[in-house]
């Protein structure tokens, strides 16, 4: 069949909205659930009730007893995508699968071997390390110092790749 008519337009509509969904729907209802469920949480007359007791027979502060309390009720769900980072940022894997998709994904609709792929991709990655620097989301150190080196030296590879690329551009 020939391209470019009618029905391969509806295809092609088709066949976009089905990769937005997926690629958007996922994250994005990962992120939807959890915080959802830390609200559930919150919303509990009884859940503050315990925090407080908690609190006062551990002698720390509320809010660092309902965040315990918090991520030993989610952990049966959930402990697989949030073990990893401080409660108040839970819904980091959520983030970290959107940063994936930018920097496979949407390069692939930029354009393969286009300057505009690369610069998404730099921006991207320079996002990333930002947010990781700023967040700092994993419970323990070396976690956060592996990923930011991690995110280094993707904005490094990003970066060199735009400086080769403009110097083949520029030899012809």
């Amino acid at each position: 069949e020939e391209c470019y008519t009618s029905e391969h337009f509806s295809y092609q509509v088709v066949a976009g909205l089905v990769v937005v969904v997926f690629c958007l729907g996922t994250p994005g209802g990962l992120v939807f659930m959890i915080v959802n469920n830390k609200k559930k949480y919150q919303a509990s007359v009884v859940d503050k009730f315990v925090a407080t007791r908690v609190a006062a027979e551990l002698e720390c502060d509320e809010k660092q007893a309902a965040s315990a309390i918090h991520d030993v009720a989610t952990a049966s769900q959930y402990s697989f995508l949030i073990n990893a980072f401080h409660s108040h940022l839970n819904y980091w894997e959520g983030i970290d699968l959107v940063r994936k998709l930018f920097l496979v994904g949407l390069l692939v609709v930029a354009g393969r071997g286009t300057t505009l792929q690369l610069y998404i991709a730099v921006f991207v990655a320079m996002l990333s390390l930002s947010l990781q620097v700023y967040f700092e989301p994993y419970k323990h150190s070396s976690d956060n110092l592996l990923k930011l080196a991690t995110e280094i030296q993707i904005f490094a590879s990003v970066t060199t790749a735009i400086a080769v690329f403009g110097v083949n551009a520029r030899d012809g």
